[in-house]
């Protein structure tokens, strides 16, 4: 399968903007079992934004960290297809 640059931004701009779906899923998530918690009485309002603010952050690590990894895949990709039509160029103007 060969991308394009265009098709290789259109690829990572979906995967941008799946993350900030998914992050705001989670932090809505994280808010509603805090407030859960603090509603039952199992934690005070003081532990529940300690709590939450601690799960945001591992969230928000984990979440950097798929997007290194999509990063470096994206860049992979188009140079690998960089390669090939600079590779496919020379050839064409070696058959010239």
């Amino acid at each position: 399968m060969s991308y394009n640059k265009d098709q290789a931004k259109k690829h990572a701009k979906r995967a941008l903007s799946v993350g900030f779906g998914v992050a705001q899923l989670v932090s809505d998530q994280v808010g509603s079992v805090v407030s859960g918690l603090e509603r039952d009485g199992h934690i005070n309002r003081a532990e529940g934004k300690k709590m939450a603010k601690k799960l945001l952050a591992e969230a928000n690590k984990f979440q950097r960290k798929i997007s290194s990894r999509v990063d470096k895949q994206v860049r992979k990709v188009v140079k690998s297809s960089s390669s090939k039509k600079s590779a496919q160029k020379r050839g064409a103007k070696k058959k010239k």
